[in-house]
């Protein structure tokens, strides 16, 4: 195996070796053949060249395409293109079996050659041998019609073995492999798929040579204006011959060796989108990995990855907003609804929310805190509101979203008998939510003026939660409406104990006591003095 791995290392040492052999081989070589090889690269025997190429093919193959003699032929070179490929991508001078990490041994590799090379190789073969005919046929013609047909030959044949190889995947895996994996070589079927052009070499050739004929004949009509054609003629076709070999060899090693650069990593996620994934795996840097998982995410298909990733930090390093904001950001633009969530968190504002709407339109959540935005940040209450009901179509029984379009209709539309039926709606569903509980304790206190309910919702959202500042401070404010001063102070007190330093809060407790309480006259005023 070491020495089959060494005999297929393609680098400049081995270009030098053949580069040597041909000219040895034409140092050696009569004069006529030389006389003739100049003919055939002046296109002298350009009918003769494509009419040789069909009458080789059928040769080689079989003249009838369902004769055993090309089923064979195919066969034999389907099995011997895959072992070939193998161990000249599986060295270390191209490692490109390493880059698509092929899980396959070399038995198994032929085996499932059997299976996908064998039909799309026979099917690749006999649509070569009908473009030999059609090359033939325009042997003569213009350029177009040549590169047409070089170019529906690439097509036929890849989608041929794509779909070969995909149904044979999706046998195995229950999964379908996207063409830019196989393509960019990401994947073990990448082996399977270049192989199947080995079938279409021959019309390539044949297409490539008609092509140099032209070239050389262009460069023959240049080249009697700088020297002596006639003198030279064989050794300069002989010197092109050697340079145009030399230049597809180098091109071929320069494609494959620089195959896994970040370079060309970044054109293959740019064109496939499917690739970015792979791309990170492949990628030797954290800045090179940060920027194919974020296309991963945005274009990839691959967007759970950054909802990942943004959930870590928005849980564990939450002081890092960039970061959530970067990997929710991406993740939401490859429409992963979570992350688009995550990124309305980490950045409250107007742009951002319509960014994560335009990719989660229909998330609830969103359209609810957009919504809360609107209405207490821009004050656009008709946007706020039609974001409310978008919400609430999703799900009319959502017990926040009910609440917080409950307080708009009464602090904003003043829709009082509206407000209270979404208040009852999300108590219905949730009898035990604190903010809710207050709210409409506040709601019956205030609009409906009915101070028994209103205190009976007080009490039972304090107690679920007794140290929440603001229900403290409303139900003291019912106690001290209703004249029960010594009740209101206890709740009044707690107030004090959780309000920390919000001045405004502040400001309204020492007014109280201002109101309600002597003893705290003089202190009150101070205080008071102090806050305004």
């Amino acid at each position: 195996m070491p020495l089959i791995n060494q005999f297929f290392i393609f680098d400049s040492q081995v270009l030098v070796k053949i580069l040597f052999v041909i000219s040895v081989f034409f140092i050696f070589t009569k004069d006529s053949f030389k006389e003739d090889l100049h003919l055939w690269m002046m296109g002298e025997y350009r009918s003769e060249w494509a009419s040789l190429f069909c009458k080789l093919f059928d040769r080689w193959f079989g003249e009838k395409f369902f004769q055993f003699k090309f089923i064979r032929t195919s066969i034999v070179l389907s099995i011997s293109t895959i072992t070939v490929l193998y161990f000249w991508f599986g060295n270390d001078a191209i490692g490109l079996l390493e880059r698509i990490e092929v899980k396959f041994t070399f038995w198994q590799t032929l085996g499932i050659a059997l299976l996908i090379n064998v039909f799309s190789d026979y099917i690749s073969f006999i649509e070569t041998r009908y473009l030999l005919g059609k090359i033939e046929h325009f042997s003569n013609k213009n350029n177009i019609a040549h590169i047409f047909l070089f170019v529906l030959d690439i097509i036929f044949t890849g989608v041929i073995v794509f779909i070969v190889i995909n149904l044979h995947n999706y046998y195995n895996y229950h999964q379908w492999l996207a063409f830019g994996e196989i393509f960019g070589f990401y994947s073990e079927y990448s082996l399977f798929f270049y192989s199947a052009f080995a079938t279409s070499i021959f019309a390539w050739i044949l297409w490539a040579s008609l092509l140099f004929m032209k070239l050389v004949k262009w460069f023959h009509a240049k080249s009697h204006r700088i020297f002596d054609y006639e003198k030279y003629k064989v050794k300069i076709f002989i010197a092109i011959l050697f340079i145009v070999i030399a230049i597809l060899m180098s091109l071929g090693t320069l494609i494959l060796s620089n195959l896994q650069s970040h370079k060309v990593n970044t054109l293959l996620c740019d064109i496939f989108p499917e690739t970015c994934k792979e791309a990170m795996r492949l990628s030797d840097n954290d800045k090179n990995k940060l920027y194919f998982l974020l296309q991963a995410c945005r274009r990839g298909g691959d967007a759970v990855l950054c909802e990942k990733k943004a959930v870590n930090y928005y849980l564990n390093y939450p002081e890092q907003k960039s970061e959530i904001i970067s990997f929710a950001k991406a993740g939401c633009k490859g429409d992963n609804e979570r992350s688009c969530f995550i990124w309305t968190l980490g950045d409250k504002s107007q742009q951002t929310f319509e960014g994560a709407l335009m990719h989660a339109p229909n998330h609830i959540i969103i359209n609810n805190n957009y919504a809360v935005f609107l209405q207490n940040i821009h004050y656009d209450y008709n946007k706020a509101e039609v974001h409310y009901k978008r919400a609430l179509g999703f799900d009319p029984n959502h017990v926040n979203i009910n609440g917080n379009y409950a307080n708009f209709l009464k602090n904003i539309r003043h829709d009082y008998d509206k407000a209270e039926i979404h208040y009852k709606r999300a108590l219905e569903f949730n009898p035990n939510h604190v903010n809710i509980n207050g709210s409409y304790a506040n709601f019956l206190a205030y609009i409906r003026k009915d101070y028994n309910q209103a205190e009976k919702y007080y009490k039972k959202a304090l107690k679920l939660d007794s140290n929440r500042l603001g229900t403290n401070r409303n139900y003291a404010q019912l106690l001290l409406i209703q004249g029960k001063n010594s009740q209101a102070e206890v709740y009044l007190n707690k107030a004090f104990e959780l309000v920390d330093s919000r001045k405004d809060w502040l400001v309204e407790l020492w007014f109280y006591r201002l109101a309600h309480y002597p003893a705290y006259r003089s202190e009150a005023i101070k205080r008071l003095d102090d806050l305004l």
